[in-house]
């Protein structure tokens, strides 16, 4: 018979459980844990001398679900035994360590020198040089390095986007906090990890159905034209040259209501005037008549300086290129006499207390301003009739702002996705080669809608949530570099399969059993075996949802 696993002679007793075969020699004897005893049940493991080893897969073995399940129990320090064992050789008084490896106890490493083909004896950031380790070509645990304070995903050399000018702040390393924690945020009661107290959360930041946009003045006609083409009014008479009359008939019934302010519809709205717009505002195929005047007195304004931006409805562009006669003149006061006021000086007290000295007392700075103050007097509740009568003096030339630009809020999948850093450990590898790691998927349920931003969420399209596992051979700072990787049979790594969907599993409440039944195994292609190789997970997940990783690994196989 072979014995598979032998570790250095200390008598039965020390290790109590009775999982292990020993003579009685107290000199360095085998004494095994493991065998390769063929066997159908449990039984014939102790017929064949092997009390408490469990049949596996055909063979005794000793079973497990995480490493500790393979510490052998210390022998009490007072007994006979352990005195008996004070005059034994070193080697013999220290028996080799074990880890969990397929549920199945195997022997671990404990220096470099025990492991081949180019392996490392890979340990946890915070282990010791003594505890029990794993041959392997790469390791992440998201554990704080020694002689660090602290640690995020850029500290490692994992990072999160593409684009550095968006980022997702949900996507994080969380810490399984003091046990029975209360608290929610996942940085401080993360529940328990892989290996070690610590794992990457991965959450999509959601998309906001339209971002905040930027602003800049447009003419009193243009500011009233985009107005009454997302709300037309009712009757012709409603619409003078800039939304005078309509204003003061609909103040009348509500103090609140200001003219010119632009704020279209959010897309959850529907205006009782435009019931096909399925909540989303829309710009009409033609200019209804009873906005045609004002609509043409906006084609007169001068025209806008302000750069205006790519995500603008149509009608909204036409007012965003048309701008107002007062403005330009003050902006031109604050170029030359507030240089703390450009863009990149980043002084606003200081930029507004220079204007507020050298610009806003000119005419032309108050007439720039007289029509916001006066909405935002409106909202207010108060009168302001300074600024009414200003405002409404200027007719069509008022200065009314408007959306020139929305900023791109929306990130995308691959922007929200955690991606390592080179691993050049895989470069020219021959044989075997696996990408393995922990996951937990927490309540992961079917489907999503893909946000798009500028178009009702009621149309957005629902596709299926999932955690891609991607490859990138070289060129990784494009995106289309990466490619999906594959099982051993082909299929696409696509997590977390049908069985583990709608689990209700919520951060923190996650244990051992939980991450041992998310271990992955996933083949790199001896394609892929180049010294730029990254790894990227890529969540496809909506609003919520998060899916826990950790104890990533490079290893050879077979």
């Amino acid at each position: 018979m072979r014995l598979g696993l032998v570790w250095v002679g200390v008598i039965c007793a020390a290790f109590g459980q009775g999982i292990i075969a020993c003579s009685e020699a107290p000199i360095c004897s085998p004494l095994v844990i493991q065998s390769d005893t063929s066997c159908s049940v449990s039984a014939d493991c102790v017929e064949a001398g092997f009390p408490g080893l469990t049949c596996i897969d055909g063979a005794c073995r000793v079973p497990c679900t995480t490493d500790s399940d393979c510490t052998l129990t210390a022998i009490s320090s007072d007994s006979d035994e352990a005195q008996e064992q004070l005059s034994w050789p070193e080697e013999c008084r220290v028996g080799p360590k074990a880890i969990c490896e397929s549920q199945v106890c195997i022997p671990a490493c404990s220096s470099d020198a025990e492991c081949s083909n180019g392996e490392s004896c890979l340990r946890l950031p915070s282990a010791s040089t003594n505890d029990p380790g794993r041959c392997g070509l790469f390791q992440e645990s998201f554990e704080i390095p020694r002689g660090a304070s602290g640690i995020d995903f850029e500290s490692i050399g994992w990072s999160l986007a593409t684009d550095r000018s968006l980022v997702n702040p949900r996507l994080k390393v969380a810490w399984k906090g003091i046990v029975g924690c209360s608290n929610p945020d996942p940085t401080t009661c993360g529940g328990s990890a892989a290996g070690g107290v610590r794992f990457a959360l991965i959450e999509a930041l959601p998309t906001p159905p339209k971002g905040t946009p930027n602003s800049a003045p447009t003419c009193g006609a243009c500011a009233c034209c985009l107005e009454c083409l997302l709300d037309p009014p009712t009757t012709a008479d409603a619409v003078a040259p800039f939304c005078s009359s309509r204003c003061e008939a609909e103040r009348q019934e509500n103090p609140n209501v200001s003219c010119g302010i632009i704020s279209p519809a959010p897309f959850d709205e529907c205006p009782a005037s435009n019931p096909g717009c399925a909540g989303q505002p829309v710009c009409p195929a033609t200019v209804p008549g009873r906005c045609q005047a004002v609509c043409t007195a906006c084609e007169a304004c001068p025209a806008q300086t302000a750069e205006v931006g790519e995500r603008l409805s149509s009608c909204e562009r036409d007012a965003a290129v048309k701008g107002c006669s007062a403005c330009p003149l003050c902006d031109t006061c604050a170029l030359q006499q507030c240089p703390v006021c450009a863009p990149d000086r980043n002084m606003p007290s200081e930029c507004e207390a220079c204007l507020a000295l050298n610009c806003r007392p000119l005419p032309e700075c108050q007439a720039c301003y007289a029509c916001s103050e006066l909405s935002q007097c409106t909202l207010a509740g108060q009168t302001c009739p300074e600024a009414r009568q200003t405002c409404e003096a200027q007719g069509n030339a008022g200065c009314y702002p408007t959306p020139v630009n929305y900023p791109r809020a929306q990130l995308t999948e691959a922007e929200q996705s955690l991606i390592s850093p080179p691993l050049p450990v895989v470069a020219g590898a021959a044989g075997a080669l696996t990408l393995e790691f922990s996951y937990v998927p927490f309540n992961v349920g079917r489907t999503y809608a893909v946000g798009t931003q500028n178009q009702a969420p009621p149309l957005w399209p629902r596709v299926e949530q999932e955690l891609l596992v991607q490859f990138c051979a070289t060129n990784c700072e494009q995106e289309n570099s990466f490619t999906t990787a594959q099982f051993a049979d082909g299929r696409p790594v696509s997590l977390p399969p049908p069985n583990q969907r709608g689990n209700g599993l919520q951060v923190g409440t996650q244990s051992e059993l939980d991450w041992r039944s998310g271990k992955v195994r996933i083949p790199i292609p001896e394609n892929f075996r180049t010294p730029t190789f990254r790894v990227r997970f890529v969540p496809h997940f909506g609003e919520g949802v998060r899916l826990g990783l950790d104890d990533v690994m490079i290893r050879r196989r077979g």
